[in-house]
């Protein structure tokens, strides 16, 4: 079995401030070389959060 870790960093600049990191997980995706399979992502605090719905196809 394979796996691959990568950690994202993001600095706001308000207390409650969205962002985007679509394009950002699909770089790791393509970057890990794992084709098949399943994909983490995991939020360190409980108001932040991804959801594959927004993800796109």
């Amino acid at each position: 079995m394979k796996t691959y870790t990568q950690y994202l960093w993001f600095e706001r600049k308000k207390q409650k401030e969205s962002g985007h990191f679509r394009a950002d997980l699909f770089e790791i995706f393509e970057h890990s070389g794992i084709r098949n399979g399943m994909k983490l992502v995991a939020a360190s605090h409980i108001t932040a959060g991804s959801s594959p719905k927004s993800w796109g196809n």
